[in-house]
């Protein structure tokens, strides 16, 4: 009688046709060898055992692997949001008042000559409170049909805001204005500092590189203030030497 071992091995390779699903198959010819050993025994009392060595070469073909790509799909919900911007109405006319420092809540006044200064506070009965429009395709404020320029002085800090003259000077520009968006007056100009040589019959003016974009007030006569607009970014001790206060130009109603 011969007592078989199992032969798990050529039994698990027979039976080992595995499929992995996937989107990629790669098909090969495999040829496993396995080896095997019988033992034969005889039930004799003369007891003996024989050793058989067995192999057996199984062919495996069809064996397909499968290579898995995943591929991760993130569906973002994005919250929706609605932003609605209302554009801020620029009045037809309105009054320039400062915010901050000594001049808080005044409004500017002239006397409406050519190349006269504006100013905040007690002033002479020759001053009036101004009523200004803006306009958007040059930039420029006018009020009585007369522009406001800024003028330059010789310290390379700030220019002064005054009413333009018929013919602008060496000294003298437009004073320029962004389209409001809020009632903060924003306006920028050019930075430059002026000379008067003997030998020129005009200044002469030389660009400083900077914009100036700061409104400032400066102390005049008791209570008052001249108007400037300058560099924001000049050393503290250079505007404490010209007095100049910064502020805020806002537009308010006429009232």
């Amino acid at each position: 009688m011969v007592s078989r071992t199992v032969l798990a091995g050529v039994l698990a390779v027979l039976s080992s046709r595995t499929v992995i699903a996937g989107p990629c198959r790669v098909v090969s010819s495999i040829e496993a060898s396995y080896s095997t050993t019988l033992v034969v025994s005889a039930s004799t009392e003369g007891q003996s055992t024989e050793t058989l060595e067995t192999s057996f070469t199984v062919p495996t073909t069809d064996v397909v692997t499968s290579t898995v790509i995943e591929e991760a799909t993130t569906t973002a919900a994005d919250d929706l949001t609605t932003t609605t911007t209302v554009a801020y109405a620029v009045p037809t006319t309105f009054k320039l008042r400062a915010y901050g420092s000594v001049a808080d809540g005044l409004a500017l006044k002239s006397e409406g000559n050519p190349s006269g200064w504006l100013a905040f506070g007690e002033l002479p009965n020759t001053f009036e409170e101004v009523i200004f429009s803006f306009y958007e395709d040059t930039g420029r404020i006018q009020y009585d049909s007369k522009d406001v320029c800024v003028y330059y002085d010789d310290d390379g800090l700030a220019a002064q805001v005054k009413t333009c003259t018929s013919v602008l000077s060496g000294r003298q520009d437009p004073l320029t204005c962004e389209n409001p968006t809020s009632n903060q007056l924003k306006c920028v100009i050019p930075g430059k500092t002026c000379s008067n040589p003997p030998s020129l019959p005009i200044a002469l003016c030389t660009p400083t590189g900077d914009e100036w974009a700061q409104f400032f007030v400066r102390p005049y006569i008791s209570g008052s203030f001249l108007f400037y607009l300058g560099n924001g970014n000049a050393m503290a001790d250079e505007l404490e030497d010209m007095d100049l206060r910064p502020v805020d130009i806002q537009l308010s109603g006429k009232m």
